[in-house]
């Protein structure tokens, strides 16, 4: 009995200790966002955001970049000679997953495609204008307190938080984030993997396969899926990518 108490203690104990460091851990987050509701000048405030999310999305394009690169490479080599080091195709099939690609075998040509399709970047504008847009230039409470740029959800209670003007019956949250790093992460996953996205894609490899550069402009007409307001969000973020393209490159 008495050792029981002493185990019912330590994990009480314990239990404190890991609450306490989520605690600490979450203000730590926060405390790292720049305060944007201390800009009072337009201009100024929408610099200040775009210097702190580009270099976090041009970081996490790169990430994307390098596996691209590589999955072409392995694609083109097994091409050569029919074969693959384990190791390799090891790596090929957990991109996939990843990408949610079924790929059961390294002879299906319709698997490679589908995954080189989804392994691409997203344009640095579009990137600015949605995260701006989404996040209320990061002023937001999702943003704040979730670092959510993206006004991404999830659906199992307590994986976010519950939005104030959530509908009766709807169970979404929005989803919070350990990092801004993070949440760019997982946007970019988003628009590569969810078929809601496919127009984007398409739009994308067909650039690709024209040897053309694809523009935050072009891409925005396959996101009529991303909000509800369809059309109109797709014509507003275009808008802020033409008003803000100034301040949206590098300095």
């Amino acid at each position: 009995m008495q050792w029981n108490r002493k185990i019912s203690g330590y994990l009480a104990f314990s239990f404190i200790v890991l609450m306490i460091l989520v605690f600490v851990t979450r203000n730590m987050m926060i405390d790292d966002l720049p305060d944007f509701k201390s800009f009072s000048d337009v201009k100024d405030k929408k610099r200040h955001f775009f210097d702190f999310i580009r270099p976090i999305v041009e970081a996490e394009n790169k990430k994307v970049l390098m596996n691209r690169e590589k999955l072409l490479m392995l694609e083109q080599q097994y091409s050569n000679v029919n074969t693959m080091h384990p190791n390799d195709e090891k790596w090929v099939k957990n991109l996939a997953k990843i990408y949610k690609v079924r790929i059961d075998t390294l002879d299906d040509q319709a698997a490679w495609t589908s995954l080189k399709h989804r392994v691409d970047i997203v344009p640095v504008p579009l990137a600015l204008a949605q995260s701006a847009n989404e996040s209320g230039w990061g002023t937001s409470r999702f943003a704040q307190e979730g670092n959510n740029f993206f006004g991404q959800w999830c659906f199992i209670e307590g994986c976010g938080l519950v939005p104030a003007r959530r509908g009766n019956g709807e169970t979404h949250e929005v989803a919070v984030f350990n990092s801004v790093e993070e949440s760019v992460a997982y946007y970019i996953l988003n628009l590569n993997t969810l078929n809601a996205y496919q127009p984007l894609r398409t739009i994308r490899q067909e650039h690709r396969e024209e040897g053309k550069t694809s523009t935050g402009l072009a891409l925005a007409v396959g996101l009529n899926k991303y909000s509800e307001r369809g059309e109109e969000y797709v014509e507003d973020i275009q808008a802020m990518i033409r008003i803000n393209k100034p301040l949206m490159l590098s300095q």
